[in-house]
């Protein structure tokens, strides 16, 4: 009987000093470690990402359109990733309106060891057919231009523009209003690392 009731207590003691050790490491992850659990997972799941501001419009004083930027994207290769150059090319070819054996060539023979450009600039219409294509090692990335609805109208005055900045006439004396300010947007990503959320905001 007594051998019994030490058995019991040994069991009351053992399961009392667990549930004080439970309880201290909730404590501490609770408060002590919040900040830095908080941190960590802040790192592993959202991200945060540029979104780059499109040049703004030039127009006159009717509100017609003297310069404008639409969506373009370039077309890149991976050379490695691409299981046969000569089908892509064929694919490709009528599209981009670049000759077959220029595609291929460009693709067996990349001047970069990691990727190639195909074609620059495509009109989102041309790059939506190219994505539909899902070919292998084809990717598009945003490349947007910048179009002058009546180039031959006001040529001198409006100059030109480079990929992001105004080189000459009021492209150039006007490129801080017209540069426009990135945005900024906080990707949420799930275990996986999908993206299951997302906010924009602009600074």
């Amino acid at each position: 009987m007594a051998l019994s009731q030490r058995r019991i207590g040994w069991l009351l003691g053992i399961f009392v000093l667990l549930i004080v050790v439970a309880g201290a490491r909730a404590l501490q992850l609770a408060t002590l470690n919040a900040g830095r659990l908080s941190s960590v997972a802040n790192t592993e799941h959202v991200t945060t990402v540029t979104t780059p501001a499109p040049r703004g419009s030039i127009i006159d004083r009717n509100g017609d359109l003297l310069a404008v930027t639409e969506a373009a994207d370039d077309i890149i290769a991976t050379p490695k990733e691409v299981r046969d150059p000569a089908a892509a090319a064929l694919a490709l070819a009528p599209i981009l309106h670049v000759p077959v054996a220029t595609l291929e060539s460009d693709i067996t023979s990349p001047l970069e060891p990691d990727w190639t450009r195909l074609a620059r600039q495509v009109p989102a219409a041309t790059a939506q057919r190219v994505s539909k294509l899902g070919i292998v090692g084809i990717y598009l990335t945003s490349d947007p231009r910048r179009v002058y609805p009546n180039d031959y109208l006001a040529a001198q005055v409006l100059g030109a523009s480079a990929p992001k900045d105004g080189t000459r006439g009021v492209e150039l004396e006007y490129n801080r209003e017209l540069t426009g300010i990135p945005g900024h947007q906080t990707v949420v990503s799930d275990g996986q690392g999908s993206p299951s959320a997302s906010a924009g905001r602009r600074r």
